[in-house]
């Protein structure tokens, strides 16, 4: 069974092969990968955007590149072509595209609707741009969203603009799922979306596997550092980092050693002119409040890094405005972390409020800040997250029966 994949980067595993850089971005997808490639019938063609010209073939796995170009620019035309070029050279059984966030992915599902391969052809969900759109600003005043910083003047990019290239990609994941009629999802949120948008649509389930260093560990109440939280993303408004700063001074009146570890850039020491307006906005905040010693900013992390931080922290924050059921809420809940997620999206389809961990209104920081503190304060509590978290996940995330699952859905296409 000939297998391509179509994704949004470079795959950390290839990457690693064949000498090549690539983003800390669905790293999960390596596992799978290998996951599926012990079948003895599959041959797996992976398909991504690069600046380099990229192709050859690593163990089981052929690899090819497009240009990174299409990856954030709409050029239908250009790139359907190469793409058709691409499906007549290989005849895959089954073609498989990962993420509808960006403009490929319409125009894989036109070449292949052009060659009669659609009705084998599936869309994978992993956030949906055209509904973030609407969560994009949740908690932000409209006239912090019409702040420019010099960096946003230079780029074009305040965070009005940042909505409305969602709202413009999300024109062509529309286009693409309306051309294509199967999808998988994992969430009653995907697949109310989804049915929304192409009532003919044929939903197939199938849960995601996590990156493999996050299946060996577990978290540890008496090894984490006390008091400190653990935010996994802050590069833009829905990951709400807004929300937690918001939150942060009522946990601190209890308890005032607290602190928080957030990944990404050092917004409180990066240059004023490489400042974009959310982050400038965060700055604003924390220096009025007075927390420029209790945000502590750790930069891009790899996948050990961030494991890590997840068993040094004594919670996990996830404040998100949406999220379908991100793969660093699976990690958390797989070591055990305690976690505190905002109860969007599809996260109830994942996580479930007072047996995992707690979930809490998006728009209530004031209670973000109680659930921290009973995480902080009710170890019994948090004992009990620990291992039914563990659980749920380690059946959420089972390699085996979801590399199973998609084999079978795979061959449910095929007939």
């Amino acid at each position: 069974m000939k297998i391509l994949w179509l994704t949004n980067v470079l795959p950390h595993f290839l990457a690693k092969k064949i000498n090549e850089t690539t983003i800390n971005n669905l790293g999960w997808l390596d596992y799978s990968a290998e996951m599926l490639t012990e079948k003895k019938d599959v041959e797996l063609t992976i398909i991504f955007p690069s600046e380099k010209k990229l192709i050859g073939a690593v163990d089981k796995i052929n690899y090819q590149s497009f240009p990174m170009e299409y990856r954030l620019q709409r050029n239908d035309a250009v790139l359907t072509e190469i793409f058709k070029d691409l499906l007549i050279k290989i005849q895959p059984d089954v073609i498989h595209i990962y993420g509808t966030e960006y403009y490929h992915t319409v125009a894989m599902a036109k070449a292949s609707k052009m060659l009669n391969m659609d009705s084998k052809t599936i869309i994978s969900i992993q956030g949906l741009v055209s509904v973030y759109a609407h969560h994009f600003a949740a908690g932000l005043s409209d006239e912090i969203m019409k702040k420019y910083t010099f960096r946003d003047f230079i780029k074009h990019e305040n965070i009005t603009e940042q909505k409305n290239a969602f709202v413009t990609r999300g024109m062509a994941e529309v286009e693409a799922l309306q051309i294509i009629d199967n999808v998988i999802g994992r969430t009653e949120w995907d697949k109310a979306c989804t049915y929304q948008i192409n009532p003919k649509r044929k939903y197939y389930f199938c849960n995601e596997t996590l990156r493999k260093p996050f299946y060996d560990g577990i978290w540890s109440e008496e090894m984490c550092e006390k008091h400190s939280m653990f935010v996994s993303q802050s590069s833009y408004s829905i990951k709400a980092l807004h929300q937690v700063i918001e939150a942060l001074p009522y946990v601190l009146r209890d308890f005032p050693d607290a602190k928080v570890y957030v990944t990404g850039v050092d917004i409180l020491k990066r240059k004023w002119y490489r400042i974009n307006s959310y982050h400038a906005y965060l700055r604003k905040r924390i220096s009025q409040l007075n927390l420029q010693d209790k945000i502590i900013f750790l930069g891009s992390l790899n996948a050990d890094e961030m494991k890590a931080y997840f068993i040094k922290c004594n919670v996990f924050l996830m404040p998100s405005s949406v999220e379908n059921s991100p793969n660093s809420l699976g990690e958390a809940m797989i070591l055990g972390v305690p976690s505190v997620v905002a109860d969007v999206g599809g996260i109830s389809s994942v996580f479930t409020h007072e047996k995992d961990g707690f979930l809490y209104p998006f728009d209530a920081p004031y209670m973000l800040a109680h659930y921290i503190c009973r995480i902080f304060s009710e170890p019994q509590t948090v004992g009990a997250f620990t291992e039914a978290s563990r659980k749920h996940a380690s059946h959420t995330h089972d390699p085996k029966k979801n590399a199973d699952d998609l084999y079978d859905i795979y061959h449910s296409l095929l007939k």
